[in-house]
């Protein structure tokens, strides 16, 4: 049944397309389509393609004083709602979620660095003694969830940037 829901959803999309090629909303929907089946190039392309349909409209614009300017201005041209630029914002960061990955990825591995040169300064000003086992495993809990934390999001970064 879910395989059905992806194709009918697809052609759903496509005949809005089809009635309206330059809908921003009708393109953006595409690539969140695609994102979502993971054709991630395809998607960036519709994705782009959306933002540029409305964008510089918007940035000509003086910029309304309210939202609700905002929205009455939005029924009076090509700008999609608020909603929609949020979701755009969204799909935007999505789309370029190697870079969020790696750097998401690369914080997590100089935090665990961070945590085990701690350790280590700690272990020399103390002795064992006075460190507790309990704070002993706290910090080795620490450093592997950070050291996990980093390999997920590094190997979620290969897998987007390939």
């Amino acid at each position: 049944m879910e395989d059905r829901a992806g194709d009918q959803c697809r052609e759903a999309i496509e005949r809005a397309l089809t009635y309206h090629p330059d809908n921003p909303e009708a393109v953006q929907l595409m690539a969140s389509y695609l994102f979502n089946t993971e054709k991630n190039q395809e998607g960036r392309e519709y994705l782009r393609r959306s933002v540029d349909a409305w964008l510089p409209a918007l940035k000509q614009s003086d910029a309304p004083a309210s939202r609700e300017d905002i929205e009455e201005e939005h029924t009076q041209s090509d700008i999609p709602p608020y909603e929609s630029r949020i979701t755009t914002a969204k799909l935007l960061i999505e789309a370029e979620e190697y870079e969020v990955w790696y750097f998401s990825g690369w914080v997590c591995y100089l935090q665990m660095e961070r945590a085990e040169e701690e350790r280590t300064r700690e272990e020399r000003e103390e002795s064992d003694e006075e460190r507790t086992r309990e704070e002993r495993e706290e910090s080795d809990e620490e450093r592997e969830a950070l050291k996990e934390a980093a390999r997920s999001y590094l190997t979620k970064a290969k897998k987007v940037g390939v």
